[in-house]
């Protein structure tokens, strides 16, 4: 139903591109009627007429992982993704796998690849098998590197979880300077303007270095930079806040608590903190945080110029990185949903779910797909 061929070849990309067959535009017809049509059972049935058809596939184990039927989720997925393969061009994977090989995620025949990927991530993650899971992220951003489903934002996690700290420090100096953008090899700015980044080297650091100065300097700048990624992770973990008078001091500067304009940054800062949250909860973590903290009020309140920011003081450096993050009112990164960041799972389907089902719609069989509390 589905293959693949070489679009346009380069010596530093290759171009590679899914195609349907005609078969596969007619199953994409009996699909949008499928999902028109607000019945699950339709889907179902479209999957016994089409059994190899990508995007029913992943709406059925999305169905399937919002009704708590997990092992039957990742099957069907394991399905998609090896009906994915199949389909791949005799080159790609060595292409892949080297770094080189380009998809453009806008087409809509190269979409599957990207969501089923994604949600490949996401499983594995909630398995506890973070370094398979770093691995497909590593794998999903390569094919694109803009990014499309948000993977950024994950990997920083995915390594500190499975101990790849000096892999991270070091994609963190490299990736800025080599992105495959429209067409060529360019530059995209530091990583470090995302707070996950600038809080993810610091982690790294304090595991890797000898010196703690050197992890000192860098969680500092993390929160001169984005002091309300700081912010967001305390209130995560509710209970640190509610309990110690130091913290509720600490966030309660004007330096931390003076908000955002930028929709964009405050979006990616609250994923930050969602699915950061876990590693900064032991006390260890807590206690060097608080200490770097402090000293950042300090040298607010003292207007002290600070080596650590190129001479200048915290309000002058603050300013440089809040031009990075310009004023905006739209949010380009609402596509990223905090549902997927999060190791607890949702069991009710979203309202905007087009398979939703109505009020009085008739349940039962296997196909049940009652809604419940989030676990």
């Amino acid at each position: 139903m589905v293959s693949s061929g070489v679009f346009d070849s380069a010596p530093e990309m290759s171009e590679f591109s899914f195609a349907w067959k005609d078969d596969y535009v007619r199953a994409n017809f009996d699909f949008e009627i499928a999902v028109g049509s607000h019945d699950p059972h339709r889907l179902f049935h479209m999957f016994q007429n089409y059994p190899w058809h990508l995007e029913t596939l992943l709406r059925i184990s999305e169905l399937y992982h919002y009704n708590g039927q997990a092992q039957e989720s990742a099957d069907i997925l394991e399905r998609c993704l090896y009906g994915i393969e199949r389909a791949w061009h005799p080159t790609f994977a060595s292409t892949a796998s080297s770094g080189l090989a380009f998809v453009d995620s806008s087409k809509a025949e190269n979409k599957p690849i990207f969501e089923a990927l994604f949600r490949h991530v996401i499983a594995l993650t909630r398995r506890g098998c973070h370094k398979t899971a770093l691995e497909c992220a590593k794998l999903l951003l390569g094919l694109d590197h803009t990014d499309p489903k948000g993977v950024l934002c994950m990997i920083s996690y995915l390594a500190l979880r499975c101990g790849e700290e000096k892999w991270l420090l070091e994609f963190i100096d490299t990736f800025e300077l080599r992105r495959w953008v429209d067409g060529k090899w360019a530059t995209n700015g530091s990583l470090l303007n995302y707070p996950n980044f600038a809080y993810s080297k610091a982690m790294a650091l304090y595991a890797v270095e000898e010196d703690v100065q050197v992890a000192d300097t860098a969680l500092l700048r993390a929160m001169v930079a984005h002091p309300y990624a700081l912010m967001s992770l305390i209130f995560k973990l509710d209970t640190v806040y509610s309990a110690d008078k130091d913290w509720q001091g600490i966030l309660s500067h004007d330096h931390f608590s003076g908000g955002l304009k930028s929709r964009n940054l405050e979006h990616l800062s609250d994923i930050f903190a969602t699915r950061h949250c876990l590693l900064w909860r032991p006390d260890p973590m807590l206690n060097w945080a608080k200490r770097v903290a402090l000293e950042v009020i300090e040298l607010v309140d003292l207007r002290k110029p600070c080596a650590a920011l190129n001479g200048l003081n915290v309000a002058d450096a603050a300013k440089v990185w809040r031009q990075r993050w310009p004023e905006n009112a739209e949010n380009d990164f609402f596509h990223l949903k905090f549902d997927d960041f999060k190791d607890v799972v949702k069991r009710a389907l979203p309202e905007d779910d087009p398979l939703a089902l109505r009020p009085g719609q008739a349940r039962g069989g296997a196909d049940d797909f009652s809604d419940s509390d989030d676990d």
